[in-house]
This record gives structure tokens, sequence and C-alpha cells, in this order.
């Protein structure tokens, strides 16, 4: 699989999950991100700022969009036939998918309470880690807006609770 976003916080839980259940994982990334993605597990880290992931993977299984842009709609290049590319934000041309023999999807989730279960296991097991960027009191919660939408941080803003 290849994880558009892998540093985000959707695609740096989607590479743990993929490396749990034994898939090779490609990501893209850049900057100081690119260490941080291969230490998730990823295989293989592409500087998205630097080189065209779409010359450098081929045979791929699946990709898995969290960011958005023009990418996803290149992406069928690194797919094998029967491939899926599923995007968290785009809504794919699935006729042009179709004609190079791949499934396109928009991820859809409806969030069950034994997938959170199971998602706590994860976590409290270790195989999932999540950033924490930045932890603020819940009284500073409209400062962790601010540095939230800012994007003055890399990983989650928490607000605890005393």
């Amino acid at each position: 699989i290849c994880i558009k976003g892998g540093a985000g916080g959707v695609g740096a839980i989607a590479v743990q999950l993929a490396k749990h259940i034994g898939a090779h994982v490609a990501a893209t990334a850049s900057g100081d991100d690119i260490d941080y993605v291969a230490k998730l597990g990823a295989d293989e880290v592409i500087d998205y700022k630097q080189y065209d992931f779409t010359e450098m993977l081929h045979n791929y299984d699946a990709f898995f969009d969290t960011v958005g842009g023009d990418d996803f709609s290149r992406a069928y290049a690194i797919l094998r036939q029967d491939g899926v590319a599923v995007s968290m934000v785009e809504n794919p041309d699935e006729a042009e998918y179709l004609e190079h023999g791949i499934v396109a999807l928009r991820q859809s989730t409806v969030v069950t309470t034994h997938m959170l279960d199971q998602l706590a296991k994860l976590v409290n097991s270790g195989v999932i880690t999540v950033r924490i960027g930045k932890e603020l009191p819940l009284e500073q919660v409209q400062e962790a807006f601010r540095v939230r939408e800012g994007g003055m941080v890399s990983g989650k803003v928490v607000l605890t609770i005393k």
C-alpha cells in the first residue's frame, strides 16, 4: 500500500495499521516527517517535495490518500490491475480509474463501538502511537484552537482536564 500523507493524523495511523497486518508500506512525507514516518514502520518514505511517487512506485495493491490534490488522479500509475485507490478527501473519477482496471472509492466510515474497542486495544498495546505536539489545560481551549489552525505544531493538540 502507498499512503499519501504518512505523517498526518490519519496517515500515521494508516501506516501503523498496515504494518501491523503485514503490508509493505510506502508513504509520502517531507522534511523532518520523513524520519518520523520511517519510525512508524514505513518501508519506503518518499519526499513528495523532491520526488514524484508515481515515478518511483509500481505494482502496488492499494493507494490511500489522506491529503487530496492532483496526486489522487495520477495514483493509477502505481497500482496493479485490480488495485484499489481510496481517498478521504477527493471524489474520484471512477470511469478514469476503471479504464486502467482499478477501483477508485471515496472513503466513508461508520464508526462502531466494536471498532473503537479494537482501536483502543491497539493503542493500549503500543501497536498504534499518536504524535502529541502540544498539551494545554482545558482552560486554554482557545489557544489550542489557534495553535492547531495556525499549523504551529506537528502532531495532535491535546486538552488536559485536571
